[in-house]
């Protein structure tokens, strides 16, 4: 399916595709594109691509078996990709590139030959919302530059890391759950002003949080890094600030800083490795800690007026509301 030079507000639903030689769905120069509800397999370039496509939806689909990533993004704005179910690909599930103001919310991706989600080329103001990712060859979540994206509530395991950001600033990456990735649960490197709030980092093979001396002035608080096998929290980026996080079980420090970060107060640890649980931080034994509460997710500005469709979860594609008719195109 191609889709290009000005011809906008376009629908593809309910189409099966099994194999193609280059993109199932290629969408170039045109806006406000629905793509909602097929299945694409055996593509033999990435699955569904756009490009300067602003406003369209990813939602609903089933992707696997292509010989590069599932979804690619590039040069738009206002676009969302959810609830699609993803499974293995050569490259990444997910990839936006340059987009802003997006979304990518409640997506399950399995297998990625990559990241299984991908913010590159500047991509700002993205938001990554309670999406799962399992197997992947590289991060669960990675974001290589671009500032103001969030992300939030993805649960993230059995990969190589959980989430990794390598360049950029002002991100926000919050209440994810990282478990038993092979690598780090969250990696911070070249990139500032970061804030990493309420995230649980369990049984990571490598460490639980880790921020490198080329991160700076980044804000760690409420994180909770318990039985990783190596330390639970290391910071070695001064100005970064270390505040109320709790360490245990973890194979070497607890809480380990280098000089020149912050020691913001009401960390704890026990059980750790190290017998002095945490250097250059000051802990409790931290049996007093409570963990930040999540609030509720909000309908995000973009997603008003979609379809109620997914291919996650208990809802199948066919349980979402009811269509005025069956044409696949309109």
């Amino acid at each position: 399916f191609v889709v290009e030079l000005g011809s906008h507000r376009n629908w593809l639903e309910g189409n099966v595709v099994q194999t193609s030689a280059g993109q199932a769905v290629r969408v170039e120069g045109s806006s406000n594109t629905m793509v909602l509800a097929n299945e694409f397999a055996g593509s033999s370039d990435v699955g569904i691509t756009m490009t300067a496509a602003p406003g369209s939806v990813v939602q609903a689909n089933r992707l696997g078996g292509g010989g590069d990533a599932g979804v690619l993004l590039s040069g738009g704005t206002a676009s969302v990709v959810r609830f699609n179910a993803f499974g293995q690909s050569s490259d990444a599930g997910v990839i936006l590139e340059g987009m802003s103001n997006s979304l990518v919310k409640g997506n399950s991706l399995a297998s990625a030959g990559d990241s299984a989600i991908v913010l590159r080329g500047g991509s700002s103001d993205v938001r990554v919302i309670d999406n799962t990712a399992s197997h992947s060859s590289d991060a669960g979540i990675f974001i290589s530059d671009g500032a103001a994206n969030t992300v939030r509530g993805n649960i993230l395991t059995n990969n190589a890391h959980g989430i990794e950001l390598s360049g950029g600033q002002q991100n926000r990456v919050e209440f994810n759950a990282m478990e038993a990735n092979l690598g780090l649960g969250i990696e911070i490197s070249q990139s500032a002003g970061n804030t990493v709030f309420g995230n649980t980092m369990d049984g990571n093979l490598q460490g639980g949080i880790w921020v490198d001396t080329e991160a700076t002035g980044n804000t760690i608080e409420g994180n909770a890094a318990r039985g990783n096998g190596g330390d639970g929290i290391n910071v070695v980026s001064a100005g970064t600030v270390v505040r109320n996080n709790l360490a245990r079980l973890n194979q070497g420090w607890g809480i380990y800083a280098a000089a020149g970060v912050v020691d913001g107060g009401h960390n704890g640890a026990s059980g750790n490795a190290e017998l002095a649980q945490c250097y250059l931080i000051a802990c409790s034994d931290g049996s007093d800690w409570q963990a930040p509460v999540r609030p509720p997710e909000p309908l995000d500005p973009l997603e008003l007026g979609l379809p109620d469709m997914s291919a996650v979860g208990p809802r199948s594609l066919r349980a979402g509301r009811a269509r005025p008719s069956r044409r696949r195109g309109r």
